[in-house]
């Protein structure tokens, strides 16, 4: 398809990024999805409904509003949705959960006429001379979209993520409508909880707006992972990129929750599983850089005559950690796999995570979820291990027991904010652990951690 052919519908046109007409969105959104709620409330009574079928119907309405509204609105209400749709594999009922995943990769598009003036815009007049490229988008999310092309000189197949007009403008809009919407709301009772989930948003958003940056992080896991063929990385076409365009080689793949990869035998899912948990220790005790937004959308599997193989996409989340941090980071992890609570302690202290003046409570609670944490990679002793010392994912609800624990430590944090390294850092550990639950692994992780935990093991 080239980039003159038609659309059979029309997409987004605009995107509208002033304060007063996100702020109205929000309570629109707000409003709707109570008017459909308490709609079926009323109708579910009058067929005398049981009164928990009416309360997930019910929740099941507003979350179809949410999606809905904010796969238009985009920007930072978008993203938002998202992020809880990684937590809500755990909290919310699949069908409703699998509302709010909607966002991850079937978002409104754009209309491919705004979008082709951005490619104008920047990369030049004569682009089309250089590539063809498809004008229905192949995926659409909170800041872009991507659109599948081709270089007409090699005939390479390439992917286009092109970012939407005005984008950056919404997502100011949308953090100072969201945060007058929660505080009217008062959904969240902590108001520094609050202010820290909407510090990560706007700091993941910023950074995600970047496409320069990505492509540099992109390039740098490409390096990282050279010769390893376990996963992909996309290649980076560099005279295609911008700060508004980023060009990368197309790669297929099954999506991590689908039925095919659910057919895969019990030891495919299971490498799949080890070589998620590898990557995660790698980028953690060995490079120092961490990928920080972890839902299923940024993966996909490549089913080969081989192994499969993990295509890694989007690193523009990507988050740097210093170095004295990380290696405390290793001596906090070794405390906790070794049941040390004093250690634990010491260094959740330098790390800054709690301090010694912390009430006994608050300090209790963290070292009971540092040790939770590394639950998965014990041999026994919990009932989701089977009598070969494996672990089984397909039966923990470990990802749930870990939100629920750090809503319970962020709570206590009455009078500062928890540090934002531990947020970023339990987003990502939990979202490899959904990874690793949706593929039903049974795995010993003991001797991998083990491993990273030695600094002179590699």
């Amino acid at each position: 398809m080239s980039d003159s052919t038609p659309l059979n519908k029309k997409g987004l046109q605009k995107l509208r990024y002033g304060k007063i007409s996100r702020t109205l969105d929000v309570l629109g959104l707000v409003i709707g999805s109570g008017q459909k709620a308490l709609s079926y409330k009323i109708q579910s009574q009058l067929k005398n409904t049981s009164k928990e079928n009416i309360a997930l119907e019910i929740l099941k309405k507003q979350i179809e509003v949410l999606a809905d509204k904010l796969s238009h609105l985009k920007g930072g209400l978008m993203k938002i949705g998202q992020m809880l749709s990684v937590y809500g594999e755990y909290f919310l009922p699949p069908d409703i959960n699998d509302t709010l995943k909607s966002l991850q990769a079937k978002s409104v598009p754009f209309d491919w006429d705004v979008l082709k003036k951005i490619l104008l815009q920047n990369l030049g007049e004569d682009i089309f001379e250089k590539i063809q490229v498809e004008s229905t988008a192949l995926a659409s999310a909170s800041i872009g979209q991507v659109h599948r092309a081709k270089i007409i000189n090699t005939k390479t197949q390439i992917i286009l993520k092109i970012q939407y007009p005005n984008v950056d403008k919404a997502i100011d809009s949308d953090l100072v409508a969201l945060k007058s919407v929660f505080k009217i709301a008062e959904l969240f009772p902590n108001i520094s909880h609050m202010e820290l989930l909407f510090d990560e948003v706007e700091s993941m958003l910023k950074q995600e707006l970047d496409y320069i940056n990505e492509m540099n992080w992109t390039n740098k896991y490409a390096k990282a992972l050279q010769g390893d063929n376990r996963y992909i990385v996309p290649q980076i076409y560099s005279e295609f990129t911008s700060s508004k365009i980023l060009a990368a080689s197309y790669e297929d793949g099954i999506p991590v929750d689908s039925i095919d990869i659910q057919s895969l035998s019990q030891e495919q899912r299971n490498t799949l599983a080890m070589n998620m948990l590898e990557l995660y220790f790698m980028e953690l005790f060995r490079w120092g850089f961490v990928q920080t937004d972890p839902h299923l959308g940024n993966y996909k599997i490549r089913i080969t005559n081989l192994n499969p193989q993990i295509i890694l996409y989007d690193f523009g989340a990507v988050r740097e950690f210093p170095k004295e941090f990380l290696e405390n980071y290793r001596g906090l992890t070794k405390a906790a796999y070794q049941k040390d609570d004093q250690k634990v302690k010491y260094y959740a202290e330098k790390l800054r995570f709690i301090y010694s003046g912390d009430p006994e409570k608050l300090q209790s609670l963290f070292i009971e979820f540092c040790k939770l944490m590394v639950e998965p990679f014990t041999t026994e002793g919990t009932p989701f291990h089977n009598s070969a010392g494996e672990y089984d994912w397909s039966r923990t609800d470990l990802p749930k027991r870990i939100t629920q624990m750090v809503s319970e430590v962020i709570r206590n944090f009455s009078v500062r904010a928890p540090p934002r390294e531990v947020v970023f850092l339990d987003r990502k550990t939990t979202g490899v652990f959904i990874f690793l639950s949706v593929l039903k692994a049974q795995i010993r992780g003991d001797d991998l951690l083990k491993k990273y935990l030695d600094p002179n093991s590699f």
